[in-house]
């Protein structure tokens, strides 16, 4: 049997919403679960430009918001990877995954997972600063808000 390579931009409709949610979800799930085809995942995405990504992102928002702590290691990684790829195209809703991403850092816990997610985070912001203040400063702020809250606490636990 011959295989047909997909490659994007393809020339998909999406005939109605609940198919365009199940391709998002299952875009999201290849992206989360399958980091090594994540690139061509993301590109069949952008091959499907309807919302500015927000059904994506809120997808996203959903799985930090409610399941962050469940997630293995590799999800994570994954997690940030994707906030990238999303910062880059500019998606709706990249703010609110970004203040839910900050929200699962834990203020005076030390832990190597928790210290990952914040040495991520920060690489995060610094790597895409230009782009993140022309579009979404307020971000920022919240950003510096709660890394100068950790660097207290941090401060304080070091004395």
């Amino acid at each position: 049997p011959s295989s047909i390579e997909i490659k994007p931009p393809l020339s998909l409709t999406i005939s109605d919403p609940q198919e365009y949610t199940l391709f998002n979800q299952a875009i999201l799930y290849g992206v989360l679960i399958e980091p090594y085809f994540a690139k061509i995942h993301i590109n069949h995405l952008y091959a499907i430009f309807i919302d500015r990504y927000k059904l994506f992102l809120s997808l996203l928002v959903g799985i930090v918001n409610e399941l962050y702590g469940k997630l293995v290691d590799s999800v994570k990684e994954q997690l940030i990877w994707v906030t990238k790829e999303m910062i880059d195209v500019s998606a709706t809703g990249i703010d609110s995954l970004l203040v839910y991403l900050m929200r699962q850092i834990v203020g005076g816990d030390f832990s190597d997972r928790n210290l990952w997610l914040c040495f991520e985070l920060v690489s995060l912001y610094l790597s895409k600063w230009v782009c993140l203040l022309q579009e979404k400063p307020v971000v920022l702020t919240s950003a510096l808000y709660t890394f100068l809250r950790l660097l207290a606490d941090y401060c304080s636990f070091d004395q």
